[in-house]
């Protein structure tokens, strides 16, 4: 959510708390009430997707390594006992299907490691009768086949997390039209009947419709996004300010700026397709300053 929207949001809720915390009066015209049902019923799709929108996906990725670590480990173990097989039956082609290392296996790409580990499978059952002493049972095979499994079903996982996000933000955009068209072309029109009845209720209708607008504030979080050990910038980078649900995208040099306007210690987020998301604690903004911070992420392992 961007910083406009979040402040657009703490509007809609300002409205939809002031009006039913006075339903004794929006009762007396109904058709403002029915549009005030209808704003409410589009204010709380806007809250459960901003809720989805900001779901970290660290510990979506952080399984998908434990998963990958895991096979990887169990891979290179049967591959160096076919191996071995294969050095002592002096199989030169044996020996190629099965030379994985376990820093050759780490470092393959999420598409082909799985590939990889199936042809190991298939070298060992082709020689599952030889391999009885080298340590490969059938058994062993199975547990590896299960493992390759979990891993090809987790591989697709933080993609789909990312897509997803795009997908919530583009709901709450979509929500928000359908929200301002409810206030704009029903409640604030059918508002100014209250001007004759309750002039105190109309003003301050009036009064919660106003938007904040957080681009006015100077106290503010900016920064930089970059690849750690280079200067390759990061852009489309998500920065989120946890604690007030607020969110920027780097530019295309990997800028970002967020005014946050109220000062504290804010815990804050970063994320980017192929990166490892990176949380920072404590990040103090000043009330009038501005705060800077300079964020380095790392590539997730191919």
């Amino acid at each position: 959510m961007t910083s406009r929207q979040e402040a657009k949001l703490s509007m809609y809720n300002a409205v939809s708390t002031y009006c039913t915390g006075n339903a004794s009066v929006t009762a007396s015209v109904l058709a403002f009430q029915s549009a005030v049902t209808d704003f409410d019923n589009v204010v709380a799709s806007i809250r459960n997707a901003s809720q989805v929108e900001t779901n970290p996906i660290s510990g979506i990725t952080e399984d998908k390594a434990n998963l990958k670590e895991a096979l990887c480990i169990t891979a290179a173990s049967i591959a160096s006992s076919i191996f071995a097989y294969a050095v002592t039956i002096n199989n030169a082609e044996l020996k190629q299907q099965v030379n994985y290392p376990l820093s050759t296996l780490q470092y393959q790409r999420d598409e082909l490691l799985a590939g990889t580990c199936r042809n190991i499978v298939g070298a060992g059952t082709a020689n599952l009768a030889a391999l009885a002493d080298y340590g490969i049972t059938q058994a062993k095979l199975d547990d590896f086949i299960d493992q390759i499994e979990d891993y090809e079903n987790a591989v697709p996982e933080p993609r789909n997390a990312v897509s997803n996000r795009a997908a919530q933000s583009a709901a709450i955009s979509s929500y928000m039209k359908d929200a301002d068209a409810i206030l704009k072309y029903r409640m604030d029109k059918l508002a100014l009947q209250f001007k004759e009845t309750n002039m105190n209720f109309y003003n301050n209708y009036k009064n919660n419709r106003v938007i904040v607008d957080p681009g006015s504030s100077s106290t503010q979080l900016v920064g930089s996004v970059k690849q750690a050990g280079s200067d390759i910038t990061v852009a489309g980078a998500v920065i989120l300010v946890v604690e007030k649900n607020l969110t920027a995208t780097a530019n295309a040099l990997g800028l970002f700026a967020l005014p946050v306007t109220d000062p504290g210690y804010y815990t804050v987020t970063i994320n980017a397709e192929g990166y490892e998301e990176k949380t920072v604690t404590a990040v103090q903004v000043k009330l009038g300053k501005t705060t800077t911070l300079d964020i380095e992420l790392t590539l997730l392992p191919r």
